[in-house]
């Protein structure tokens, strides 16, 4: 049974590959760029966009505008607690 559903997404994966092949590559970097933690810079791109056919289907969304905290997650007493525990942890391996 799981060979069945490996083969339909095969199937499925080289049919969008083969239609849609800028958009494929492109989710693929995308994809890429999550995983490894990279920009993805359209001057980067490798291939030449001039010989795909154009993607007509509707974008993706937009990110939100709203900025998440820029150095991680916010001071509280919980977390001042957790990296004293933590401190302490790492003193006793030495």
């Amino acid at each position: 049974m799981c060979s069945t559903i490996e083969d339909n997404d095969d199937t499925i994966v080289a049919k969008f590959k083969r239609d849609y092949t800028e958009q494929f590559y492109i989710l693929i970097r995308m994809h890429l760029s999550f995983l490894l933690d990279l920009n993805t810079n359209e001057n980067d791109c490798i291939f030449d966009k001039t010989r795909f056919k154009k993607w007509h289907l509707v974008p993706f969304a937009k990110k939100s505008k709203i900025k998440p905290v820029i150095n991680g997650v916010p001071l509280t007493q919980e977390n001042v607690c957790q990296m004293h525990v933590l401190i302490s942890f790492l003193k006793n391996e030495e």
